[in-house]
């Protein structure tokens, strides 16, 4: 193959090459450049560059990736790309890419990450999200808007709820203007009890049915302890909690009748370590942790996987009016308030919403079908705890 396959290759012409019998076997094809840098070809007859097996091996077995891949002969020249790459560092990837290999040296490109069917995304990871229908709850949030965004790019249909409706409309505009072909909306107050079962319901009206729920609907309130009333706490319980917890309970039955489904709820590391002045965020968030474990263990036989994410603290609108909000209690600056939070976190910056976001959209994908029950933290290092 092209690119690093190296000079001193010789390429098989189609119906030419050795046969390798059985599928399963495989052959090595010396390019004496020492250990683990021989090309390997497969039963099928495709050969594989020793950079593609080395570092995306995965990615070498994928059978759209070889049959998307179009082989041309490089122009003749006394120098393979690979020479030029390892021996001429200075050369920019445009004059990298413009040296020519030997006639008898073929290359590989990749198809379009757009394609359908391409087999490879973002350096080689497909996450099958294609035609796959998402439900977001808390979509017009920071984070909820995030996920939209992924979600869209990687090629899933969408239905969005939030309780404002101007706000899903500018969201639904910008995510048409990005190419999202398939996007519904439904502005809901999911503190109503009913509503669940309402949303569940128009999403599988519109759509036919639902693949995949990310809650990220619920944000707390806090404070000192012993000035929280008792509202901030059933507010907290009811929509942090019970709306995820009916939102769930609404999309469940489908997914198991189905045998597949996907369902990730945005939690907060407040959960496991909890913050003295967000104590009803943190105690709806150690519910919801439990009942991830807990119920993911019970739909696991039915193709259902259920997973938290736990984002540390992490740019946002809502996270400036929190700020805001503790330094008009303490007497310090928003900006003071903040730098308390960074020198806690080892990397020594907030997340950012596209972060957590491509996080939520693996665990959502089939690129992780054996990964349930977990709460996946990123709070840049942040957390102490081990389990």
């Amino acid at each position: 193959m092209g690119g690093y396959a190296g000079a001193g290759t010789v390429l098989y012409p189609r119906g030419a090459r050795p046969s390798l019998g059985d599928s399963g076997q495989c052959a090595v094809l010396p390019d004496g450049r020492g250990p683990g840098r021989d090309r390997l070809l497969l039963a099928d007859g495709f050969a594989v560059p020793w950079i593609v097996r080395q570092c995306f091996p995965r990615l070498a077995l994928n059978p759209n990736w070889r049959a998307g891949a179009a082989v041309r002969p490089f122009r003749e020249t006394h120098e393979s790309i690979h020479g030029a790459w390892f021996r001429h560092p200075w050369l920019t990837h445009s004059q990298k890419g413009r040296t020519a290999a030997p006639a008898n040296i073929a290359c590989c490109s990749m198809p379009d990450r757009r394609s359908e069917n391409c087999g490879i995304m973002r350096a080689g990871m497909d996450l099958q999200l294609n035609g796959k229908v998402a439900l977001i709850t808390g979509a017009t949030g920071g984070l909820g808007a995030a996920c939209a965004h992924e979600l869209a790019r990687e090629g899933a249909t969408l239905f969005l709820c939030a309780r404002t409706e101007s706000d899903l409309a500018e969201l639904a505009a910008e995510l048409v203007k990005s190419d999202c072909e398939n996007v519904r909306c439904q502005a809901v107050d999911l503190t109503s009890p009913e509503a669940a079962i309402h949303v569940a319901a128009s999403a599988e009206k519109a759509f036919g049915r639902v693949d995949v729920l990310v809650n990220c609907a619920g944000a707390s309130a806090g404070g000192l302890f012993w000035e929280i009333p008792d509202s901030v706490w059933e507010d907290s319980l009811g929509l942090k909690f019970m709306a995820t917890i009916r939102m769930i309970r609404a999309v469940l039955p489908g997914m198991i009748e189905r045998r597949y489904g996907r369902i990730v709820t945005l939690v907060g590391n407040s959960g496991r370590e909890p913050d003295s002045r967000m104590l009803p965020g943190a105690a709806a968030n150690a519910g919801l942790l439990a009942v991830t474990a807990g119920l993911a263990r019970e739909v696991a036989e039915h193709g259902v996987v259920i997973n938290a994410v736990n984002p540390g603290p992490t740019r946002t609108g809502r996270w400036e009016g929190m700020m805001e909000s503790f330094a008009a209690r303490s007497g310090k600056t928003p900006e003071q308030e903040e730098q308390g939070f960074l020198d806690a976190i080892p990397q020594k910056r907030l997340g950012t919403t596209g972060e957590i976001a491509r996080l939520v959209a693996f665990l959502a994908s089939d690129a992780a079908p054996h990964v349930t029950g977990r709460s996946i933290t990123a709070d840049g290092g942040a957390s102490r705890a081990i389990l």
